[in-house]
């Protein structure tokens, strides 16, 4: 009994640590999402009734992706290294309820979801929406970066 006590004490610790651990990676990764964010916030737009707007956490992803019933809440990570970045469409009446949802790398849309992983190519309105923002935002400022 004394041994199993021991090794359950020990057991506990390395639980502790171990959260301990997962605590402080979490914060870390939460930093750098926080600093992605702000660096794609000059990339909000509006027109048309929709807006589009960066991802603001990882909740916010977990939240998207249940809600439409795609991926998207696990990019979190990946958003916060600058793998890819992830960001919402929403109508503008509707500012708070998931609607589509873009993922951006390398100035190239790679997907665009909205319910149940439907592509935005087939709502006019949407890829409409899309095809502005990039011309407008996307590659204008991508554009002024590289000079």
């Amino acid at each position: 009994d004394a041994k199993f006590a021991e090794v359950s004490k020990g057991t506990k610790a390395y639980e502790a640590g171990s959260w301990a651990a997962y605590q402080t990676a979490n914060e870390a990764l939460k930093k750098d999402f926080d600093r992605a964010v702000k660096r794609l916030n000059r990339w909000r737009y509006a027109d048309g009734g929709l807006l589009i707007r960066p991802a603001a956490s990882g909740d916010e992803l977990t939240y998207e992706g249940a809600y439409l019933s795609h991926c998207v809440g696990g990019y979190a990570d990946r958003m916060a290294k600058g793998e890819t970045a992830v960001f919402l469409i929403r109508r503008a009446s509707e500012p708070e309820t998931p609607y589509y949802t873009l993922e951006l790398r390398d100035g190239q849309v790679i997907q665009c979801r909205t319910a149940h992983n439907r592509s935005y190519e087939q709502d006019e309105a949407v890829r409409a929406f899309v095809e502005r923002w990039m011309a407008k935002v996307v590659k204008k400022k991508a554009g002024k970066k590289a000079a």
